[in-house]
């Protein structure tokens, strides 16, 4: 009989841990009602947020999305990204911050009288750039009169709307603007060409017939949706000669401005953009760190009214990444800080070539040099006064070639401590700069091929030379070497 009471108990325990699994959740967590009465007794309580999603801008202020609580029990906010957004822990009244996204998040405890199943709930808020959320948009500059723009080679995505209606167009023809009216621009993608090409006619470019302005977020012409948080290029050539074309036509709005925000730049994406384009006078900011080969070549050649670069952070450069960058930017006066350690083959070639208005060059620190690196860097600045040190003592073939040819208001260099010349490191380095009066050359070793061929041809009529004491298989009276009538100073 006790064995038989023993298997009884035995049985009904195993059936009873049946029955409280089989009333679980699926978690194996105790099954609890989601209606009706709660444990202890409770009522059942929930919270849930009026969006899930929230857009604003960074100009936009404070605000609340509404929380709805069937409870009393106490709720709690928080921020996962402070940076971009933060919220008052008791009231859930959002800040922005700064460009970004946060995911704001409610707490509730249980109280007296209510239970909560779930004790949190969430949404996403997304904060954009005031700036950035304009797209690619043209505005004819005299609000008085219409104008056209057309589109060469458009995309196959390639749509636009006007500022007076919600209605996307895809291109047929020529854009009849009328007065008082700007147009957007949207794309899916950039289909250009991904091998670069001098033919400027297999490019998806944009030209207007009358004066106009040009602003907004040129993502638009990548992304029609999501451009206003877009800060990546995929293809290369995307941008290449977008407004190469009709670069006469194109002005800066008095407010408004161009945006450039990708943080890295592809091949070419942004060759030639501006090339011509004679009366733009200010410069979108170029965020990018990662550069890629000829990313920036020729973008604002011929900008003749442009006053100031932009910033260019990048310390990581590319092959030809800034090549011809600000060619002939006649009115260009000030250039921007340049602080890579290690060149790349052509990376600065021709970039400020007829800034005849530069008068100040920026520091060169890098110390470790590429082919053509410097290759006609200053090509008739004829303003400017000083040239900045050249602190590398290896050289590499063309490193300053032609760098400094025709900057007529320079009267010296500065010191050239590399003991090893090599091909054509110092060609035609200081040609035709016909003030200059004094140079600082310490090479002991001037076989190389070419190395200092017509160096200081057209320099002053008389000058003073300072080399390295050990020095004296300089040519003498000669361009590719010592001047004419200059006298010979030892150093070192």
């Amino acid at each position: 009989m006790k064995k038989f009471g023993k298997i009884a108990a035995l049985v009904a325990a195993l059936c009873f841990a049946l029955v409280f699994v089989g009333c679980s959740g699926g978690d194996g967590a105790p099954f609890i009602p989601s209606g009706g009465d709660m444990p202890g007794g409770k009522k059942a309580a929930v919270i849930s947020f009026a969006k899930s999603e929230v857009d604003k801008l960074t100009s936009d202020g404070a605000f609340t999305n509404e929380l709805s609580n069937s409870g009393d029990g106490a709720v709690r906010y928080e921020s996962s990204n402070t940076g971009a957004a933060m919220v008052d822990a008791a009231t859930g009244q959002v800040t922005i911050v700064a460009e970004g996204t946060a995911t704001i998040t409610a707490t509730v405890a249980d109280s007296a009288t209510y239970y909560y199943e779930q004790k949190t709930a969430s949404y996403t808020l997304s904060v954009y750039s005031a700036d950035l959320v304009i797209p690619l948009t043209i505005e004819i500059k005299d609000p008085s009169s219409s104008g056209q723009v057309t589109v060469q080679k458009p995309w196959s995505t390639f749509k636009y709307k006007f500022s007076n209606s919600d209605e996307l167009h895809s291109y047929t023809g020529p854009i009849n603007i009328a007065a008082g009216v700007s147009v957007s621009f949207y794309a899916d993608g950039s289909e250009n060409p991904e091998a670069y090409s001098l033919s400027s006619d297999k490019y998806f470019m944009i030209e207007s017939n009358v004066d106009c302005y040009v602003y907004g977020n040129i993502m638009s012409l990548l992304d029609s949706k999501k451009f206003k948080s877009l800060k990546k290029i995929d293809k290369r050539c995307s941008f290449s000669y977008l407004f190469k074309t009709g670069g006469t036509h194109v002005f800066n709005h008095p407010t408004k401005d161009l945006y450039l925000p990708a943080k890295n730049a592809t091949s070419y994406c942004y060759s030639d953009m501006f090339n011509g384009c004679s009366n733009l006078q200010r410069a979108p900011k170029l965020p990018a760190t990662i550069l890629s080969d000829y990313c920036y070549t020729y973008m604002f050649s011929g900008c003749s009214e442009l006053t100031a670069a932009p910033a260019l952070p990048a310390t990581t450069l590319a092959r030809g990444c800034y090549e011809g960058m600000f060619n002939e930017c006649s009115k260009l006066v000030t250039a921007p800080e340049l602080p890579a350690m290690e060149m790349a083959y052509d990376c600065y070639k021709t970039m400020f070539l007829k800034c005849k208005n530069l008068k100040t060059a920026p520091a060169l620190p890098a110390t470790k040099l590429d082919e053509y690196c410097y290759f006609q860097m200053f090509v008739s600045c004829i303003g400017l006064t000083k040239a900045p040190e050249l602190p590398a003592t290896e050289l590499a073939n063309d490193c300053y070639n032609g760098m400094f040819s025709g900057c007529t208001s320079l009267t010296k260099t500065p010191a050239l401590n590399a003991p090893i010349l090599v091909k054509n490191c110092y060609y035609s380095m200081f040609s035709n700069c016909t003030n200059l009066n004094t140079v600082y050359c310490f090479a002991t070793d001037i076989s190389a091929e070419n190395c200092t061929n017509m160096w200081l041809q057209g320099v002053a009529a008389t000058g003073m030379f300072v080399r390295h004491k050990k020095m004296d298989s300089w040519p003498k009276d000669s361009a590719s070497g010592i001047p004419t009538g200059w006298t010979e100073y030892n150093d070192y």
